[in-house]
């Protein structure tokens, strides 16, 4: 399935047309149970524990959000999808399929694989998981040496972070 929303301007002008290829998860015909598509996602007690660690440092935490994060992770090899390219594709073939290579949106297990590649492009990146936290979305990490750490939190693909900068 195609969603298309058209972006306007102040005016209510068209400004550019936003496509996204969702798939349809209730149409998900691998028998997945939930423990195969749990994807741990930030508490509301963990974010308190943030913010506080934040007011106690004195820094004001800010807040992000990536960008198509469903469609960054690359399917394993055990999961094949298999679908209709979007009606009237210029550069598909008539009577023609997609294998999908990456997650989309509308996949059950998408989060899943989402907050594997998220957790391992961290811990590349040097942070490293809370041993204190259920969640296991409270990075702390020294990505520069001598520099305070990093507090980080992600829920889903929306994240909170701050850090103490160095006075000048």
């Amino acid at each position: 399935m195609v969603i298309a929303k058209i972006k306007t301007d102040g005016n209510g002008q068209s400004v550019r047309a936003k496509y996204r290829i969702v798939a349809l998860g209730n149409l998900d015909l691998h028998p997945w149970s939930k423990q195969d598509c749990f994807a741990p996602v930030l508490s509301q007690m963990e974010l308190c524990l943030l913010i506080s660690i934040a007011v106690k440092l004195k820094v004001i935490p800010k807040t992000g959000d990536v960008s198509q994060a469903f469609v960054q992770s690359k399917l394993p090899d055990n999961e094949t999808y298999i679908c209709c390219p979007p009606v009237g594709c210029p550069i598909t073939p008539k009577n023609s399929y997609w294998q999908l290579l990456k997650t989309l949106y509308g996949l059950k297990r998408s989060p899943c694989h989402w907050y594997e590649t998220t957790r391992k492009f961290l811990k590349d990146l040097g942070f490293k998981q809370s041993r204190h936290s259920h969640s296991p979305f409270i990075f702390v990490g020294n990505i520069l040496p001598n520099k305070s750490p990093i507090y980080l939190g992600l829920y889903v693909d929306d994240f909170v972070f701050f850090f103490l900068q160095a006075k000048k």
